[in-house]
């Protein structure tokens, strides 16, 4: 997994240990890598209503291996 992610992608893996809703080539390499986990496209707001269910970009945040892997590269 990680001979095939590039350097520069990596650095950005703690913006996703928080929901993301960033919708870029990073993310995408991100998760076709197998390190994040999509959260859906459903944003919540204040009131604790859902707004835009399905809509935008999905929200993703690191799953198991993605915190490992941080975990591993602060170390």
């Amino acid at each position: 997994m990680v001979n095939k992610a590039f350097i520069s992608d990596l650095n950005h893996l703690e913006e996703f240990v928080e929901d993301n809703k960033s919708d870029d080539y990073i993310r995408d390499n991100l998760n076709s890598l197998g390190l994040l986990r999509d959260l859906g496209g459903a944003y919540q707001i204040e009131d604790g209503d859902v707004e835009g269910m399905g809509l935008g970009p999905a929200i993703h945040r690191l799953n198991e291996v993605g915190i490992e892997l941080l975990r591993i590269m602060k170390s």
